[in-house]
């Protein structure tokens, strides 16, 4: 009567036949989860409260912004930005940082010289400093020109007769004598006044002003007979006074006395084309800093990435785009830094992009800077990816329509090839999923929306740690998969609060919780209920038959908390048996139940709820006889 271990140590497989299953692989593990560098599996840790209060509607993003002396939540919700300083992980109370907006339902972060650019993909893109301190990102184009009159109170010039000299306007937001900022011009917004061989004195008055935050305005001209963009600064009056005066003198003038007008002069096909520096920043929903330039989607064409001018994230230039033209109908999901190159997440495809573009380039060529790395397994949308590393470098992790892959740029790879996805998941809901890394856990949170579903109420957890690690089919890299757990989240991210991390979901309530804490659950996701089974056991083989006398579970000690053993017993052409005992878990041992069964093969499971303790289970223990009768 050998007594023999049944590891649970193999992670979650649903892929394959529970008789096809390897040692220490389970058809269950529900709310469960691996640590590192032990073979158990554990109940998952509880949730509690972030915040003292509920929000007014519900969350559909937070990113935690690590200043280099503090560190600040912000949440999107509905129609604000709201946010609390960062100091505890429990009765934080959350304040507006922007009103007014449309909406989203995404939020991203980019950091670029201790600032932070949010974005929702819906809004303007805001620019938040470590004071609380908010700027919207860049400043929108002209739409309008300017006017000209010839009546000024100046001496004026004279400019002879069809000869032209070019006006155009610049909204600028400035603090003290620096300029923080600039609109753009594109060239269609200008005014141009034609000579007659009278003297005129040109007064410019400028349009409606297009940006709310411009606090001056400054009139740029051109020297006569010459065209936009090159001209020279004229004069910068706060945003309140409506003209400058051109006080130029003698006849046919030549460039004003200014600073010359910024633009970006690039070769293109051997012809150079100059624009304006400070184009407009896009409306973005994902974006990294690459190379120094801030990269962007763009809302309104989502087969661009828009880029800015070195160092100056609120410079964008027309001309610094990249088109990710495809031969199907697709679409930029996600980008983001990896290494020395920048991923391209589309939904159908992924590529990435080896260097951007520069004007000092010997040609301008954004169409040849980006190579396709997989052609048929894009990124879902703008949550849906994380950075992480598993000791072979740092690793791109991605949710596609069929799954969670992998790349390092260059290949890419199936992580979660022990799931039948399709099965586990809303595919519909796909774009709204998240993928976030816990590097504290060593692990992926993947929260989804589950098959028949309508709302991210699950999350399966990707074990990446070495002493987890699987190999897949072809020698590739596996993660150990518990799931599918119960846990909401509009929103999940994460980030370190006095230097330990933590993970944070936003739940139907209105309010952010922080994962891991504690073994119960304050959140209405549902409660915790670990339930492990293993795949099918043959112990003398496929088509013999033997007789349980004993099953245990080998588990911590868990003081005032039981477990519900479970045995089922399967016999060919017979309904199964499933029977049950209570055991009690207050001792780290192994404890048995009296379960007795005949059968072919047998499935072990153990169930525990949501209760005040941390519970693991090392292995199941089965003491059986060999006979060959076929006695059920």
């Amino acid at each position: 009567m050998p007594t023999i271990p049944i590891f649970v140590n193999g992670g979650l497989v649903t892929s394959k036949d529970a008789s096809l299953l390897a040692q220490g692989e389970l058809t269950v593990a529900n709310d469960a989860e691996y640590r590192p560098n032990d073979p158990g599996i554990w109940k998952m840790g509880g949730r509690s409260a972030l915040m003292s209060s509920a929000e007014a509607s519900s969350i559909y993003g937070g990113v935690l912004l690590p200043f280099e002396s503090s560190a600040l939540y912000v949440l999107g919700v509905g129609t604000t930005l709201r946010q609390a300083s960062a100091t505890a992980i429990t009765g934080m109370s959350f304040s507006n940082l922007v009103t007014g907006l449309t909406g989203g339902t995404s939020l991203d972060a980019v950091h670029w010289n201790s600032k932070y650019y949010l974005l929702n993909g819906v809004d303007r893109n805001r620019e938040v400093a470590s004071d609380g301190t908010v700027v919207i990102h860049g400043m929108l184009d002209n739409t309008v020109s300017p006017s000209v009159g010839s009546t000024g109170s100046g001496t004026g010039f004279t400019l002879t007769s069809g000869a032209t000299v070019v006006y155009w306007v610049e909204e600028r937001v400035k603090s003290g004598t620096t300029v923080l900022k600039r609109s753009g011009e594109t060239g269609s917004y200008t005014v141009t006044l034609t000579g007659t061989g009278a003297l005129v004195k040109p007064v410019v008055t400028r349009p409606a002003v297009v940006n709310s935050d411009a606090t001056h305005w400054a009139l740029f001209g051109t020297a006569t007979n010459v065209t936009f963009p090159t001209g020279f600064e004229i004069g910068e009056v706060a945003i309140a006074t409506a003209t400058i005066e051109d006080t130029r003198t003698g006849t046919d003038p030549a460039a004003p006395s200014g600073s010359a007008y910024e633009v970006v002069s690039v070769d293109i096909a051997g012809t150079t084309q100059n624009v304006a520096k400070h184009g407009q920043a896009p409306i973005s929903s994902t974006g990294d800093l690459f190379e120094d330039c801030l990269c962007l989607d763009d809302s309104t064409d989502h087969s661009l990435i828009k880029f800015s001018f070195y160092n100056e994230p609120h410079a964008v230039p027309a001309i610094n785009v990249i088109k990710m033209a495809t031969k199907e109908r697709d679409y930029v999901t996600l980008i983001r830094r990896l290494g020395q190159i920048l991923i391209v997440g589309m939904k159908e495809s992924l590529w990435h992009v080896n260097s951007l573009p520069q004007a000092e380039d010997a040609a301008f060529q954004p169409g040849r800077m980006s190579d396709q790395i997989e052609g048929a397994h894009g990124v879902v949308g703008p949550m849906a990816a994380d950075l992480f590393s598993f000791g072979q470098g740092v690793r791109l992790a991605y949710v596609s329509t069929y799954g969670v892959h992998v790349t390092d740029g260059y290949t890419w790879d199936d992580l979660m090839d022990d799931i039948d996805f399709a099965s586990l998941v809303n595919i519909s809901r796909l774009p709204y999923s998240i993928l976030r890394n816990n590097p504290a856990k060593y692990r992926l949170e993947f929260y989804f929306t589950p098959s028949g579903g309508t709302a991210n109420t699950r999350v399966m957890y990707l074990h990446y740690h070495p002493s987890h690690a699987k190999t897949g089919i072809g020698g590739g890299f596996r993660a150990k998969i518990t799931g599918p757990n119960q846990c909401e989240a509009s929103a999940a991210f994460g980030g370190r609060i006095s230097n330990v991390f933590y993970q944070f979901t936003a739940a139907s309530d209105f309010k952010v919780y922080v994962e891991g804490q504690g073994n119960t659950d304050a959140s209405p996701a549902g409660g915790i209920d670990f339930s492990v089974r293993t795949g099918d056991k043959y112990f003398p083989g496929q088509g013999g038959m033997s007789r349980i006398t004993s099953i245990g579970a080998h588990h911590n000690a868990a003081a005032g908390q039981t477990g519900t053993l479970r045995l089922i017993r399967r016999v060919e052409g017979k309904v199964d048996v499933d029977t049950s005992a209570v055991i009690v878990l207050d001792r780290r041992e192994t404890t048995s139940s009296g379960r007795e069964a005949n059968g072919e093969n047998y499935q072990f499971g153990i169930e525990n709820s949501d209760s005040s303790g941390a519970v693991r289970v090392d292995y199941f223990a089965a003491s059986y006889d060999d006979f060959g009768g076929t006695t059920y």
